[in-house]
């Protein structure tokens, strides 16, 4: 194709050459990057891409190889919306901390923050914060029963527990072992959610939510979502909620069918119900500079949004 032939290509082998990915920041296979004369990054992207895709990403390379050599910036992210949604009532709280986000909750009056290994106390009004505990691992979700709180980790589908936390003490009251989990070694849990009486672990990837018995750990019931790429989940007394890159869905339990989809401006991590509002954390983007150094894009600063949906239709 006429684009790739305006590029030089060079290969690297990192297993005879491992500084050379180390220089660039290289961490993920197959990344192509496109380099001025002195290392500089002009264009960056990875992962295996469709034709179009991929002709897009060589396009983007060209396009910005022209504004260096015309000596204007070339490595400026895109712009983004004023807020992360079009529709609605959005507000803006602090994040207890600038670490990424790992787990939210609503309790009565009192949100719980998770963010790293830290589990803040939250008021889901003002963004005040109380004093944290110090969590043994790092979650990514979290839900309550109204008493106890619930970290799920990354790892669940692959044998680990669900923790069971008291939010007084941040002590680990026990730990909920799935038995049939630990001959899985999927890597993809990205929320969970209380309904009543069970919980719901999400494997957003695939869309596919389990239930499970809190007592046993046994799975009662697994439903397939219609969403995949899902991220962070709550349950607001009827419907699952989930986040994800681009929307906020609601999903029949029974079903896995969407009853409802809200798009979002920016991709959404975490979410919790709180009445008619939801509270919502954004998926952290990174980057590197042109020296390769990897850095945040958005946001720039993580707060809360605080988000009262538009009614339904």
């Amino acid at each position: 194709m006429a684009s790739s032939r305006q590029f030089v290509w060079v290969t690297v082998n990192r297993d005879r050459t491992p500084d050379v990915p180390k220089q660039y920041a290289v961490s993920a296979y197959p990344t192509l990057l496109t380099v001025g004369p002195n290392n500089e990054k002009i264009h960056r992207f990875q992962s295996f891409q469709k034709p179009p895709e991929f002709l897009a990403s060589l396009n983007a390379s060209l396009r910005r190889w022209g504004l260096y050599k015309n000596g204007e910036p070339w490595d400026e992210p895109a712009p983004r919306a004023a807020s992360i949604f079009d529709s609605g009532t959005v507000e803006a709280l602090p994040a207890p901390s600038e670490a990424a986000p790992s787990g939210i909750c609503v309790m009565g009056e009192r949100a719980w923050v998770a963010q790293d290994t830290k589990l803040w106390p939250v008021d889901p009004v003002t963004g005040d914060r109380g004093k944290p505990h110090v969590l043994e691992d790092r979650c990514v979700d979290l839900t309550t029963d109204g008493t106890r709180l619930f970290a799920v980790p990354y790892g669940w589908s692959k044998g680990d527990p669900i923790v069971v936390i008291d939010p007084k003490s941040g002590e680990v009251l026990r730990r909920i072992v799935t038995e049939s989990n630990k001959k899985n070694r999927a890597h993809s849990t990205r929320g969970v959610a209380w309904d009543g009486s069970h919980l719901w672990v999400l494997s957003g990837m695939s869309g596919r939510v389990d239930r499970v018995d809190p007592t046993t750990g046994v799975i009662t019931r697994t439903v397939d979502l219609a969403g995949k790429r899902l991220a962070g989940m709550d349950f607001d007394g009827e419907h699952l909620i989930c986040g994800g890159p681009d929307a906020v869905t609601w999903f029949d339990p029974a079903t896995g069918d969407v009853v409802r989809r809200v798009e979002a401006n920016y991709p959404i991590r975490l979410l919790a119900a709180a009445g008619d509002v939801l509270l919502l954390m954004e998926q952290p983007v990174f980057g590197h500079d042109v020296g390769h150094r990897r850095i945040r894009v958005w946001p720039k600063r993580t707060i809360i949004h605080r988000w009262t949906p538009p009614p339904r239709p």
